[in-house]
């Protein structure tokens, strides 16, 4: 199965993330938020094998409420991972923007800067 994620280049993307500050990385759509997120793999294969976190990890009402779908990735990783050492000419990463909650309270309790 092919992935939805949407790929860009990395050098392109890393001029334009920000150096500093507390933010969530994300793929938006109108009804989703797309978060790439790398974990070490017994919490990785438990998640991605279950469709929810587990395997010695959980964060509460994220883990439970937030969560609508988990995709392996690995074949991409794979696949990218001979690009990922420099110049990273080739390498091609999830293409993200910063994604700002719409409810201030939540970037609060997240801890995210706005």
């Amino acid at each position: 199965m092919a992935s939805r994620l949407r790929l860009a280049p990395y050098l392109e993307q890393r001029a334009t993330w920000s150096a500093a500050g507390r933010h969530i990385m994300a793929q938006t759509e109108s009804d989703s938020v797309v978060v790439y997120q790398a974990y070490r793999p017994e919490i990785g294969h438990y998640t991605a094998t279950r469709g929810r976190f587990g395997g010695g990890w959980s964060f509460g009402r994220f883990a439970e409420e937030w969560l609508l779908a988990v995709e392996d990735i690995t074949p991409l990783v794979r696949a990218q991972r001979e690009h990922a050492s420099p110049p990273f000419r080739e390498l091609r990463t999830p293409a993200e923007q910063v994604y700002v909650p719409e409810d201030p309270a939540t970037a609060i309790a997240l801890g995210l800067d706005r």
